[in-house]
This record gives C-alpha cells, structure tokens and sequence, in this order.
C-alpha cells in the first residue's frame, strides 16, 4: 500500500470554487510553499474574476472568503495573497474569452476602495470593472499569465482569435527559438500551442495551412510556436511545486444560460450589457471605460432588484439601452409567471465582448483532448496536488457526460502517476 504521506493527493469537487480550501490546506501543511506557486488551470472559463464587494483584508479571514467566492472568482485571491504566482490557463478550442500569449500584471488592494483590483487591460478585466493603474494599489503582487489554447492537428475546426486584442497593453513574448534552444536534449511534446506577440494596429490573420506549424496558430510572422516543455518552466523561474488544476467542462462545456431563456431573450440580454471598448489604450481612455462599464452594471443590477420585489416597476429610462431592458423585461414576463431577475443580471454579467463558451463535445473530441491532455502531463514536472472540478451541478460540464470524462481523467492520471490518494468531496 503507497505510503499516505508521499502519496500523491487528487481532490475531486463539483463547483470550481470549493478548491480552494484543500489548496490552502496544502499551504498549511507545507506540502505547497507559502508563495511562488504555478498553477496549470485546464478550464473552458479563467476563473480569474474578482468578488466586486470583497475587501482584500477579506482575502486572510478563510471563512468568509470560502462564502464569498464563486466558480469564477476563486483563482483572484490565491494571486493577492501571493500564493500563486504564475497561471498557465489551457484552454480548449472554443474558448475565446482570453487571447493566447504571456500577459504580466499587477494585482493588489485599490487605494481608494478597499477592493482587490488589477493592472491587466484584456477586455476579460476591463468590461467587469477590475482595471486600475498600478500607482493606484497597495500590497500588490506581480502575477504572470500564460494563455494557451490546446488545438489538435486532427481537431475538425479551428479557434477564432478574438481580433480585438491588439489595442492590450498585456506583453506577449514568445519564448526562445534559436537553434540552440532547438538542439536542446529536453524532452519535448508533439502538441503545440500559440503564444502570440502582436504589435499593435497590425491586422491579425491566420495562417492554418502550413505543414511547418500543423497545429499551430501564426499571427501573420510576429508569434512564434512554442512547445509545452520544461523550456516554459525554466522562462518562469525555478519552481519545484505545481498545482495541476482541472475543471471537466475543458472537455465539453455548456452554457446553461442557452437552456434557461429563449434564443430573442438571449440575444437582448447580450445588447443590454454589451461591452463598449476604450477608445485607445491610453490611461485616460481605460479609465473612462472602466467608470463607464462599472456605472452600466450597477444601474442594471439595481433595476433588477427592484424589478425582483416588484415586477410591475416602470423601467428606469436614465439606463444605457433602456429601450432594450424594456422589451427584454416583457418578454420574459410573458414566458414565465415568476422571472428570477437577479439571475437574469447574472447571466448578462456574462455577456460583454464575448459570451460564455458552448460546445457539447462528441465522444471522439472527448477522446481527442483526453489523450492530448495525457501529452501535456508527460511534459510536466509532477504536481504537488492535483484539483478537480466536476462543474455538473451548475451545468457548466453536462450532467450526462461528467461521470464517463471524470473516469477518463482518472484513468489517465493513474497511469501517469501510479501514487495517488483521491478525495471526493461531492454527492
């Protein structure tokens, strides 16, 4: 029987959220370190928002962070604290939320509010309020994201980039191709991913036809394929500790939202809190869209709430696309005698410059990311811990594939890493 202690241990939850505390068990025991720690986060989603009414000082009472976080607000907290430092999010080919490429920023405690905020300027952050110039946090921490799309050579489509991103003030920087590099005698695995360095103002075009990339994605000449090897680790720095996270909806993902409002009101929802982008990448302009957005959201969730004990209250006309709210709002009454208004502000939350991924994956695209998966663990050093989110209570993984692609991933992790101890936490 493997020894408890040099077991390797998988906690196995359903919402994405309830990670948390066995990561900060693993801190508290000093199986992690205290800070420095990378994380690779296998997700349709990046979990990287922020709590809006969570002070940073709340980050340090564990109680009220566990009920405050949601499923895509628990990563935010780990990088204030320090005890993350690195993200290496991988995401499948229908994920679009965040652009491919290495972005560095700073996450820290607002001066003026309290509230956790951060330096990144992808419209993910932006069109939910969270930027703020670094002169304008305390206690911050300098965090490194990597966004990488895992896309099969034999995947039937292929990724559309989010053409947008060229206006980010987010560094891209491709990792070393010199022939040296090259020769190197590091293992290396066949599965590549993109990691882009886009000048701005420059038009993005895809190159997928050329026998040289395969899977790969050039962004005109200016990104260069990078393997996921050991090389990535050595550009980090050192690191002997890795959390290996993984939410099953990077298998197959449903937008639940599709499911609970009609395809118009659907479409209203994503006019109501469509995403105005700064109008260039200047501190003014960011900042005057962040106010803008923030101003938007609040008018609309305080309408909803009223709307939620009084669904006969005028539409308050001093609202952005109020027009829009209006007809939403009779349609919805129309469909159903009892409209949950503060989900309805939820799942609008979810619509800015691009809505929540959906692809129901075929049993063949399961096995295809499945035994890719595999290819990128095998290029990994071994994880301290491993976390596993089912995300079938909320639908985000659909309900009647979650056990098959659980017992899949199980499979594989055993056969990459024969000493483990699973802990399910769910029912």
């Amino acid at each position: 029987m493997a020894d408890v202690k040099s077991a390797l241990p998988v906690y196995i939850v359903d919402d994405h959220d309830k990670v948390l505390p066995f990561i900060h068990r693993a801190i508290g025991s000093k199986r992690l370190p205290f800070s420095g720690t990378t994380i690779v986060h296998f997700d349709a989603h990046p979990d990287l928002l922020i709590e809006a009414h969570l002070k940073a000082t709340d980050t340090f009472n564990k109680n009220h962070l566990y009920s405050s976080v949601s499923i895509a607000t628990w990563l935010v907290p780990l990088l204030y604290a320090g005890h993350i430092k690195t993200v290496i999010w991988v995401k499948p080919p229908w994920a679009h939320q965040i652009p491919d490429g290495k972005c560095e920023f700073w996450v820290g405690e607002c001066k003026e509010t309290g509230y956790i905020k951060l330096t990144c300027t992808e419209n993910y952050f932006l069109s939910e309020s969270l930027y703020v110039s670094e002169e304008q946090l305390i206690n911050k921490k300098f965090v490194t994201l990597f966004t990488v799309t895992v896309e099969p050579q034999e995947w039937p489509t292929s990724p559309t980039l989010n053409s947008d991103s060229e206006d980010s003030d987010c560094s891209f920087n491709s990792s070393s191709t010199n022939q040296e590099d090259q020769k190197s005698t590091t293992r290396s695995c066949p599965l590549f991913f993109t990691e882009q360095k886009t000048p701005k103002n420059i038009p993005q075009q895809l190159d997928l036809n050329s026998s040289e990339n395969q899977t790969t994605i050039k962004i005109n000449k200016s990104s260069s394929p990078i393997n996921f090897t050991p090389e990535l680790f050595a550009e980090l720095g050192p690191t002997n500790d890795l959390i290996l996270d993984i939410d099953l909806d990077f298998f197959s993902t449903k937008n639940p939202f599709l499911e609970v409002y009609t395809d118009r009101q659907y479409q209203l929802l994503k006019k109501l809190y469509e995403f105005t982008k700064p109008k260039d990448s200047s501190h003014e302009a960011l900042k005057e869209c962040v106010q803008s957005r923030s101003k938007q959201l609040q008018k609309l969730e305080q309408m909803f709430h009223i709307l939620d004990k009084n669904p006969k209250a005028p539409i308050d006309q001093s609202i952005q696309r109020w027009d829009i709210l209006e007809a939403l709002v009779e349609d919805l009454q129309i469909s159903a005698d009892d409209v949950d208004y503060i989900l309805v502000h939820d799942a609008g939350c979810t619509c800015d410059d691009t809505e929540l991924p959906h692809h129901i994956s075929t049993d063949a695209q399961i096995d295809i990311l499945m035994q890719h998966t595999g290819t990128i663990l095998s290029c990994l050093p071994q994880p301290t811990i491993i976390t596993i989110a089912r995300s079938s209570e909320d639908e985000y993984c659909p309900p009647v594939q979650v056990d098959a692609i659980q017992q899949s991933l199980l499979q594989m992790l055993t056969d990459h890493y024969p000493d483990i101890k699973m802990e399910k936490s769910y029912e």
